[in-house]
């Protein structure tokens, strides 16, 4: 699971605010340039979306939220 880009063809991206890099990660994989087997997290910044995801995903042994 991968959850962030932090550089893209030689370019540094950690100075740009999450979610420009979270538009450049989600290119890759739409793009189908992510190699296999990784898969993207999914994102949400509301934080009751965040807290039933925590819930849903407890019993499959999700120890928490980034």
């Amino acid at each position: 699971m991968v959850f962030d880009a932090l550089y893209r063809d030689g370019q540094r991206l950690m100075g740009r605010p999450y979610r420009a890099r979270r538009g450049v990660f989600e290119g890759l994989f739409a793009a189908g340039s992510s190699p296999a087997p990784l898969n993207l997290c999914p994102s949400i910044t509301d934080g009751s979306v965040a807290r039933q995801w925590l819930e849903e995903w407890a019993p499959d042994n999700v120890e928490g939220l980034l």
